[in-house]
């Protein structure tokens, strides 16, 4: 996947902190800047199949524009659906093709490039208001080195930082990373600088400012040397979805970072932790309120890990007492059929009742996991889970008189 256009992230707020009754250690850990985001297109494994949703913010995170109407352009049609309360517009149902999202804020045209939308999931997009020509930008060019490289190493420094936003039973995670050399030449690591993204990371894409040096393919991330003195800059985005009211992201990095700076975006009684935070601290902005950890040097190798406990998330209760339902359910219709009588006619029955009863059983799964995932709504899951319950209902009726013994004294058989 290429890298997609993105101007550096500049630092918004600045937090002091104080570590223990030791000296001061200011940590300047920086908001992201929402116009950096703005069109930026994040696969997304959580939305429904062929669906594209729309966040559309005025100047912040956080700062929502509700009931406003977004257009996906879409083979010669346009489909308008007004954001939410959390100024998202969902679009369902998009066959496959060419699409491209638009509206217009207090007269500014706000607008996406055109992007295939995947059979399996959806897209994630951001429009976001009242930044105007300043969101666009260029991706710096490669440093050349003006003499042989050298062995030496790089250090993650300057503005990397760590950011965690919320999504519907999901996180989008941003890398900010700036691989730094601050020799006066240029040096070849002995060690890729090299990283896997974390188990279940979705839709991981390059961001605008990213250096031509860096590569990702699937999950796996680099950067190729030699490096120039100065910065050189990787800043990565993917979605990780979760079920539970918990959530650990852990990452192993291949260079010594300077000093450890997460953002993450509060929502609710949410926490954040990390043995590498030695002070965290909650912070309102207009924007809205992000929990800000800092801590000391990471050495190379190493693992960042960011916990998130109290995520909104809904109850996996339902959807596992379905499946315990349809369990029971299943094993008494084998346990019925195993104790029914033989004969070539009632086989071919029960072999073809039983067939459809196992269909109609996974049609049932399908539904009950597709709801538990967000990929049906309440309305049509309702409707579809009511008439497969129906359907089984008639044919355990039908079941029944083939499965049940036979009455004493029936015919050809002893009284």
């Amino acid at each position: 996947m290429t890298s997609r256009q993105l101007r550096p992230w500049t630092a918004a707020a600045a937090l002091a902190v104080v570590i223990g009754a030791g000296p001061p250690i200011v940590a300047q850990i920086a908001m992201p800047e929402p116009s950096a985001m703005s069109g930026i297109l994040l696969p997304s494994g959580d939305l429904p199949n062929g669906s594209v949703s729309v966040r559309l913010v005025r100047e912040a995170l956080g700062n929502n524009v509700t009931d406003h109407p977004v257009e996906l352009h879409v083979a010669g049609d346009t489909r308008i659906v007004s954001t939410d309360e959390s100024g998202r517009a969902l679009f369902e149902g998009i066959p496959a093709s060419l699409v491209s999202v638009s509206t217009t804020v207090d007269g500014e045209a706000l607008g996406s490039d055109t992007f295939s939308v995947p059979v399996q999931g959806g897209v994630r997009v951001m429009l976001v208001a009242g930044v105007g020509a300043s969101a666009g930008g260029s991706a710096p060019p490669a440093p050349v080195p003006s003499a042989p490289a050298r062995e030496g190493e790089i250090v993650f420094g300057g503005d990397t930082r760590w950011i965690v936003e919320m999504s519907d039973e999901a996180v989008e995670v941003y890398y900010l990373l700036e691989a730094v050399n601050n020799s006066s030449t240029a040096v070849a690591p002995p060690a890729p600088v090299a990283f896997e993204l974390p188990s279940g990371a979705q839709g991981a894409v390059l961001l605008e400012g990213t250096s031509t040096q860096a590569r990702l393919v699937g999950r796996q991330v680099s950067l190729q040397g030699p490096f120039s003195p100065g910065r050189t800059t990787l800043n990565v985005a993917y979605i990780l979805p979760y079920s539970g009211a918990t959530l650990t992201i852990e990452q192993p990095l291949p260079a010594a970072v300077e000093q450890v700076a997460v953002v993450a975006e509060k929502r609710g009684e949410m926490r954040l932790s990390s043995p590498q935070i030695t002070q965290e601290r909650e912070m309102n902005a207009e924007a809205g309120t992000f929990l800000v950890g800092g801590g000391p040097r990471l050495a190379a190798g190493g693992v960042l890990s960011i916990s998130l406990s109290g995520l909104p998330h809904h109850s996996l209760v339902p959807q596992r007492v379905a499946f315990a339902l349809v369990g029971v359910m299943l094993a008494w219709g084998l346990w019925s059929l195993r104790t029914g009588p033989g004969g070539a006619d009632g086989d071919r029955r029960r072999t073809s009742l039983e067939a459809k009863r196992e269909r109609l059983f996974g049609d049932l799964v399908t539904v009950e996991a597709d709801h538990s995932a967000g990929k049906l709504s309440d309305g049509p899951y309702a409707k579809r889970r009511d008439e497969l319950v129906s359907q089984l209902e008639r044919l355990y009726q039908r079941l029944e008189p083939a499965i049940s013994p036979m009455p004493r004294g029936t015919a050809g058989l002893p009284g």
